[in-house]
């Protein structure tokens, strides 16, 4: 999986803004800092942050020698793997308590570490908050269902809170454990499991074993809408309903994945579906049912409560990411990363099943399922060594994701951001024809992601029609550029982006001569982003014209309080700023001389 990506730099996309640039990760940083919240940073991942932290503290100078500067996003990327492996060995472990032979382990195992689904989580520096939470919850849930004393019990609750910590997606570890109980612990008939007591004595005992967990959930849930109070959305086509409706079509691509990873994507694109007259909700649904019941009717029968389990397990570990609660994102790779065991035990067992009543045990030699477990971990494992590489660099996974789900809009307006970075790259270097080529790709997709069908879901709507109003404006496009930048002013509040957005109509009213207009988009834009001194430099361009205006009119009082207005404004400009070089020569103007501002 890292075979092509370990040493890359961290990506451009959320890895340099979360960790790389997090000033609670500091070298210098006190330890305490780095469990505390970062104002108006929206996600708080506690245990996360400093698995991030000690990462540098270790790796930056153990692989210095090897990964120069790129040792901590190459030991991020060696801690998610490692994660990633502990993982794996509480999967085959769970499976083992659960009573799968040693040939079942070793398949659902070796299709969980090995699946290329997994290169999201081990790949992508960021999505360390999945890899330790899913070790975690994995561990809690292995030391739950073997625990033999009340230790064992707390250690459990320990790790499921731990894995909170991590990420409130754990959460799906406690629906595993609910529908385990809930089926009355299921298990092969080959295992050991704990002696069945009377129904109501063992509801007791299983409400009191559940009630750490029942109450580490609740605070996690609590937690979890609190931190993503600001990010939360309407559920796919507005309802819980419709989100249900949608679920049918994403459950189905997400088992379609399992079996032909060739689909995989960083985003994917998906169209809720509203009504039970839409016929992909019949399609992917009678996919769907026919694969669950096929896999559990096709099981021995002394494992189909086991096999049933495994389904739950698949859909219960999704929990928050079900999307009954609207999230931006409808499907991801991470998102399934800890309903995988599930799945290959579910597929498992229907092999078991096929191959008892097709009686290959007795027909081939005992090293036939060694072999086959072995192919498959090579073809998993090259084509995850294929995946991997594309998180090398944050353009190749984007243009992977437009070319695989062109309806995305978040694949393509994080490809045009990072084109933008590449081309202004370019420009500093001096080749300004390679950066003109990469900025009009960079607006191309940048225009088609405004105007992608799930555009409704992006996050940062107001940012994306701001910049391609700005994009638009470069580009001689005025109208386009008005029509973008009131857009950009009708989404959700974003004062850098609704900055930009107004001075994109003050230049659009200097142009056609309104003053007054003008002066106001910019005063304006000056309010939600004083730093911004191209703003300053168009709003005392602004008075000068004003200036002029007042001159002619004859009024020397205006004219001199627009004189004023446009030195205090230009002052406002430092040396560190490019603009300065400009507003010092405004300042040189012979009307400007001796003009003091107020």
């Amino acid at each position: 999986m890292l075979a092509q990506c370990w040493n890359a730099p961290f990506l451009t996309l959320d890895d340099v803004t979360y960790i790389a640039h997090d000033p609670r990760l500091r070298e210098d940083a006190a330890w305490a800092e780095t469990l505390q919240h970062r104002s108006g940073y929206p996600f708080y991942y506690p245990a996360t942050l400093l698995s991030w932290r000690i990462d540098r503290a270790v790796w930056s100078t153990v692989l210095e020698p090897v990964a120069g500067k790129n040792a901590w996003a190459a030991g991020v990327r060696t801690t998610n793997l490692l994660l990633h492996l502990g993982a794996a060995l509480f999967v085959w472990l769970i499976l083992r308590r659960l009573g799968a032979g040693a040939a079942l382990a070793g398949f659902s195992t070796a299709a969980f570490a090995l699946h290329p689904v997994a290169c999201e989580t081990v790949c992508w520096a960021v999505e360390r908050k999945n890899a330790l939470a899913a070790c975690l919850g994995l561990a809690a849930l292995w030391r739950y269902m073997s625990a033999r004393a009340l230790w064992h019990h707390t250690l459990a609750a320990l790790l499921f809170a731990l894995a909170l910590l991590s990420k409130p997606s754990a959460l799906g570890i406690f629906a595993i454990v609910a529908a385990w109980e809930a089926l009355g612990r299921p298990a092969l008939s080959n295992s050991s499991p704990a002696p069945q007591e009377p129904f109501a004595k063992r509801w007791r005992s299983v409400a009191l074993r559940l009630l750490p967990w029942v109450v580490l959930a609740g605070a996690g849930t609590a937690l979890g809408f609190v931190m993503h109070a600001e990010n939360l959305l309407k559920p796919p086509g507005g309802t819980a309903w419709t989100a249900l409706l949608t679920d049918v079509e994403i459950l189905w691509r997400y088992a379609r994945n399992f079996f032909w990873p060739a689909g995989l994507s960083a985003y994917y694109c998906v169209q809720p579906i509203v009504s039970l007259a839409d016929p992909r909700l019949w399609g992917f649904g009678a996919l769907l049912a026919a694969l669950v019941a096929g896999t559990i009717f096709a099981a021995r029968a002394e494992a189909r409560c086991l096999s049933l389990f495994a389904w739950l397990w698949f859909l219960g570990a999704l929990g928050t990411n079900l999307n009954l609660v609207g999230i931006n994102d409808l499907m991801h790779d991470r998102f399934v990363y800890l309903s995988a065991p599930g799945f290959w035990l579910a597929i498992g067992l229907a092999l078991e099943g096929a191959a008892t009543r097709l009686a290959l045990r007795e027909r081939l030699p005992d090293s036939a399922s060694a072999i086959c477990i072995g192919s498959l971990a090579l073809v998993l494992g090259a084509a995850s060594f294929t995946r991997g590489g594309n998180f090398s660099l944050a353009a190749k996974l984007f243009e992977e994701a437009v070319a695989k789900e062109p309806g995305s809009s978040y694949a393509r307006i994080f490809l045009a951001a990072d084109y933008k970075t590449l081309a202004n790259h370019k420009l500093k270097k001096g080749e300004s024809q390679e950066a003109e080529r990469i900025f009009a790709l960079s607006f191309e997709s940048l225009k088609a992601g405004v105007h992608a069908p799930d555009f409704d879901r992006f996050l940062h709507r107001a940012r994306a029609h701001a910049d391609l109003a700005v994009a638009f404006q470069q580009r001689g496009a005025a109208e386009e550029a008005v029509e973008q930048a009131r857009n950009s002013l009708a989404a959700d509040r974003d004062p850098d982006a609704w900055a930009d957005a107004h001075q994109i109509l003050g230049l659009a009213a200097l142009k056609r001569n309104d003053l007054n207009a003008a002066l106001s988009e910019f005063d304006a834009a000056i309010r939600l982003a004083p730093q911004v001194h191209s703003i300053h430099m168009n709003r005392a361009r602004t008075l000068l014209l004003f200036y002029s205006f007042w001159k002619t009119e004859g009024d020397e009082t205006k004219a001199r309080a627009a004189l004023m207005e446009a030195a205090r404004s230009l002052r406002v400009i430092v040396p560190a700023d490019e603009a300065y070089g400009d507003a010092q020569s405004l300042l040189h103007l012979p009307e400007l001389q001796g003009v003091t501002s107020p």
